[in-house]
């Protein structure tokens, strides 16, 4: 670790703790050590074989990983502005809705993560707002917000997965999953809905008091808003990609005409801010 300098913690996830790193090399690179004790050594080493087989702008990069005294240390490239978690919490706070465009942003940049993951034959499973991840590229005096998908610990391969193997985070665990059904990658495509949903109504789609309540709630309600957010477009995606039957496919979405147009929109501005 001589090689990097430590700034400050980041915070901690349920498999390990998270620092931010400078890069003593004379670069002044900011990085990001996830630092993963030995208990969930399986988690890291999952994280890493998934990751080193991923090259793809929308997803967080790999830059090295190693063994120490007290587990495994995975060193990953650094986005500045937080998570969309963070983001949603901003938003609460100061009683402010999310735009149509930020919400249009998330999913396009979202979708196009998971259509690359997808066509790896690459589940996530854990796809929730505190995994996507921020960052802020100035352009001139304007910032335009790229967000890239993280948190690979509990990815797989779609063949791997077997029935009844329930993992993930509660409330953005998909129907299937909970009833211990033969699941796929639309998984993903779930948890992606539920955060969009999260982000535009600033507030669950699923509400329990307890974990039973919450997965019957998932199961077998409605969801939570009767209008998700202003634009008809956006508000029908959000609805199809939380659907218990007849769901969306990641490639149906990311063949809708808007997202598209978000995407070219901001690959040309970024691509114009890295000249």
């Amino acid at each position: 670790m001589q090689r990097f300098r430590f700034v400050r913690k980041l915070g901690r996830g349920t498999h390990g703790t998270a620092y931010l790193l400078r890069s003593t090399d004379g670069t002044d690179k900011m990085l990001v050590c996830k630092s993963v004790s030995i208990p969930y050594k399986a988690y890291a080493q999952q994280e890493i074989k998934i990751l080193s087989m991923l090259s793809h702008r929308r997803t967080i990069k790999l830059i090295e990983s190693f063994s120490t005294h007290s587990g495994i240390s995975i060193i990953l490239e650094y986005l500045n502005h937080g998570t969309l978690a963070e983001t949603i919490s901003y938003l609460v706070n100061r009683r402010h809705r999310a735009t149509n465009y930020l919400i249009w942003s998330v999913m396009a940049q979202i979708a196009d993560a998971l259509l690359y993951l997808h066509h790896m034959q690459i589940a996530h499973r854990d796809v929730k707002p505190s995994n996507i991840f921020v960052n802020m590229v100035l352009i001139g005096s304007q910032g335009v917000l790229e967000f890239k998908l993280g948190d690979f610990g509990l990815a797989k391969m779609c063949s791997q997965i077997l029935p009844g193997d329930v993992v993930g985070t509660p409330y953005y665990m998909a129907p299937e999953v909970i009833s211990r059904e033969a699941y796929n990658n639309s998984v993903d495509v779930w948890g992606l809905g539920v955060s969009l949903y999260e982000l535009s109504v600033l507030g669950k789609p699923f509400y329990g008091s307890s974990k039973d309540e919450l997965y019957s709630s998932i199961l077998h309600a409605s969801i939570q808003s009767s209008s998700i957010c202003s634009n008809k477009n956006l508000d029908f995606l959000i609805r199809k990609c939380i659907m218990k039957i007849n769901r969306i496919s990641i490639q149906t979405l990311c063949k809708n005409k808007t997202l598209k147009y978000h995407l070219r929109i901001l690959d040309y501005e970024l691509h114009n801010s890295y000249e």
